[in-house]
């Protein structure tokens, strides 16, 4: 688990009194609000936003009173340290649960999951074992997530007889010939809270 996270990454300047605009990868531009100090190319800086557009936040930056100073920082990443987050009560970072063990209904590990899958209908866990599971994150599927002891109990049932790809949708998966018919994995921004 790391100690920093990837916020977001600079786009462009805006204006040309050294103002910045940035993409924002966190849930949103209010939760990067919540922070005072991010970090850009190892470097720490105090910040303040100053106004919004979408996913985008404006934002002045110390140290960056001109539009030459900001030109110098398009494109780069932008860092913030998670122990600085004012999370609400039960959520978390992404990248804490990546590498929880899912365990199935009867505690049969099912696998380690590898990365989550975020769209507009809800973030669907992909989880690698003998075979490759997609559960959705909803309370159907997902009994629990314990980010403490990186666990994530499932109602979902394995059937550990079965090492082939082609698993059958009864235990609430999705088959592996199916996904990339149905599910875009281009997605590599896991740094929102869940």
């Amino acid at each position: 688990m790391s100690e920093f996270v990837s916020a977001g990454k600079i786009t462009n300047t805006h204006g040309v009194k050294g103002e910045l605009k940035a993409e924002v990868w966190l849930d949103s531009v209010d939760l990067l609000k919540t922070f005072k100090r991010l970090y850009i190319n190892g470097k720490e800086y105090a910040f303040e936003v100053t106004g919004t557009q979408k996913k985008y936040a404006l934002m002045r930056v110390e140290g960056i009173e001109d539009l030459n100073a900001a030109m110098a920082f398009k494109n780069a990443e932008i860092m913030v340290r998670k122990s600085d987050a004012v999370l609400p009560e039960g959520t978390f970072f992404i990248d804490d649960i990546l590498g929880a063990e899912a365990i199935d209904q009867n505690g049969v590990r099912i696998g380690v999951l590898k990365q989550v899958l975020e769209y507009p209908s809800g973030n669907i866990y992909e989880i690698h074992g003998d075979i490759e599971h997609l559960i959705p994150d909803n309370p159907e599927f997902i009994v629990e997530k314990d980010i403490k002891n990186k666990t994530i109990p499932n109602k979902n049932k394995t059937n550990n007889n079965n090492n082939n790809k082609n698993t059958n949708n009864k235990n609430n998966t999705i088959n592996q010939n199916n996904k990339n018919n149905t599910i875009n994995q281009n997605n590599n921004n896991n740094n929102n809270i869940n």
